[in-house]
């Protein structure tokens, strides 16, 4: 199944399962963060609180199984197989991965509004592409 092939109730169901699936992961990665440092705990707490206030809040029927969903998904976010290799996530690596998730994201976000067929969508979609470019900047220049 490719993505173009989706009709708009199974793109937001696929918006709504990456924003879980992303923000899941910051939270993830803000656990295993060292227990002493907590700026960059802090900061992907942020970025999992900023992903959730963007999720669309309306269910929609779809047409996608749960599987369906998940191989889609990963195949947008190759990062979330990424492990920090250590059993505390330390900062270079941290923000590595933080960067990772923010950029393929905005890529996400980038390609349905490509696909969208009306204003209302693609402008969704290109705001929600723009925050993640904003979060990518902040990402790239926080100092920790």
């Amino acid at each position: 199944m490719r993505l173009e092939d989706l009709g708009m109730n199974e793109k937001l169901a696929l918006c709504r399962r990456s924003a879980r699936t992303v923000a899941g992961r910051y939270r993830s990665l803000a656990q295993s963060a060292g227990s002493g440092d907590e700026p960059l705990r802090r900061l992907f707490e942020g970025l999992a609180a900023d992903v959730e206030k963007r999720l669309p809040t309306f269910e929609a029927p779809t047409t996608l199984s749960e599987d369906e969903e998940e191989r889609l998904v990963r195949g947008f976010f190759p990062s979330l197989s990424k492990s920090p290799g250590e059993k505390f996530v330390g900062r270079e690596a941290g923000t590595y991965l933080a960067e990772c998730l923010v950029e393929e994201f905005a890529a996400f976000y980038r390609t349905l509004a490509l696909q969208a067929t009306d204003e209302q969508s693609r402008e969704f979609f290109m705001d929600a592409k723009k925050a993640e470019e904003s979060h990518l900047e902040f990402v790239r220049h926080v100092l920790l």
